[in-house]
């Protein structure tokens, strides 16, 4: 018996072969969260933190690319908050041999996770991806994830604090040189 760390599978994720996109062709500034759609890994934040800055940075979308127990749940709050044309979830994602590419399109990767015993525990391997393909990634200032990435390495923000995450959100929309560096 061994014990391994779940990480992207290289032969999928491997080194990023293309250049980092910091602008989109289309204008916008494309946030992307893909996996199990659970509010204990803070997707409700990431909608939540994409409501603030909706008025102030129309060109911000969040794709939500999964399935999960509250996936219905964040489909109501996106309604609720009138953010439905900032917001496209695809419950089914994609399959995996053609994740990267489809990853590859987003200027930011995002992380949710919130502060408990087990998020503080968890290193996301969704995380690891972004970092495989060179995709910048925002994060919550939590142990695991400090303990492998410095402030250098991601953008962090204050887990479970939508302020901190939105605040966070702006001042990357703002700077594609410095998502551009992050990334390298």
């Amino acid at each position: 018996t061994f014990i391994t760390m779940n990480v992207p599978d290289p032969r999928i994720f491997g080194a990023a072969s293309e250049a980092y996109t910091a602008e989109a062709p289309d204008g916008m500034f494309h946030l992307v969260y893909h996996g199990t759609m659970a509010e204990r890994l803070g997707v409700d934040l990431l909608i939540r933190a994409v409501a603030q800055l909706r008025e102030s940075n129309p060109q911000i979308r969040l794709h939500l690319w999964g399935n999960g127990d509250d996936l219905g749940s964040f489909q109501r709050l996106t309604h609720e908050l009138r953010i439905d044309a900032a917001v496209e979830f695809n419950p089914k994602g994609y399959p995996l041999d053609e994740l990267p590419v489809r990853l590859r399109t987003m200027q930011l990767g995002v992380v949710g996770n919130r502060t408990t015993v087990a998020g503080d525990l968890m290193l996301p391997v969704k995380l690891l991806e972004y970092v495989a393909l060179g995709i910048p990634a925002a994060v919550p200032r939590l142990r695991t994830i400090q303990h492998y990435f410095s402030d250098d390495m991601v953008f962090y923000y204050e887990a479970d604090n939508v302020e901190s995450l939105a605040g966070c959100l702006k001042r990357l929309h703002c700077q594609p040189q410095l998502r551009r560096e992050r990334a390298e």
